[in-house]
């Protein structure tokens, strides 16, 4: 069984199946890093900077090597550990743990937007970019 799985507050049927490059932790950013495995991209937790987007959300923590669940695409409403305070409204980023976060390096693009305030560690409600 899965665990720390991380449900879509609303999904509009945007999800693939990744293939962890590194353990990835449920409720965190995922970006692409590397070619597919076994017809899956490869996935790990998205870096937070102006050359890494974050392409979804992990569904639950999965191992190296592991299937993955990654929920992707504009509009879907997901539940992502916050990285620090987070106001309702404020674009979001990925840090280098994959952590929904009110700062964004350089560069960096945003992530989503939060629909309610979070505080550290908390499930921030996040609307994908």
């Amino acid at each position: 069984m899965a665990t720390n799985p991380a449900v879509p507050f609303w999904d509009e049927g945007n999800t693939f199946t990744g293939h962890a490059s590194a353990a990835v932790t449920g409720k965190r950013f995922v970006s692409i890093s590397g070619a597919r495995v076994d017809g899956n991209p490869r996935v790990a937790h998205a870096v937070g900077s102006a050359t890494v987007r974050a392409i979804g959300v992990a569904a639950y923590d999965a191992a190296l090597g592991a299937k993955v669940t990654v929920y992707s695409g504009p509009g879907i409403v997901m539940p992502v550990t916050a990285a620090g305070a987070i106001t309702a409204g404020q674009d979001v980023y990925s840090d280098a743990q994959g952590r929904a976060s009110a700062a964004g390096g350089t560069g960096a693009r945003p992530a989503g937007v939060a629909l309610d305030d979070a505080a550290d560690g908390t499930d921030a409600v996040i609307k994908l970019a």
